[in-house]
């Protein structure tokens, strides 16, 4: 894990459970991010939302990992 504390897999986690228990936070995500995305960016059909929103928490985590 990163080097932000002994609390790091606790919050990973967490997280994780609170999307698999509620849904409609990768919902909502998601949803944000079809609003975000353009048209011309449809480069794996219906999975394109998904992977940019899953391509943007990793970039996350790195420049966390990064500047820490």
């Amino acid at each position: 894990m990163s080097k932000l504390g002994k609390i790091d897999g606790w919050l990973l986690g967490a997280l994780l459970g609170a999307i698999v228990v509620f849904p409609t936070i990768g919902t909502t995500v998601v949803g944000w991010a079809n609003d975000l995305i353009p048209v011309g960016w449809d480069w794996f059909g219906a999975y394109t939302s998904k992977i940019i929103v899953i391509a943007l928490f990793s970039l996350i985590g790195a420049i966390t990992d990064w500047t820490k």
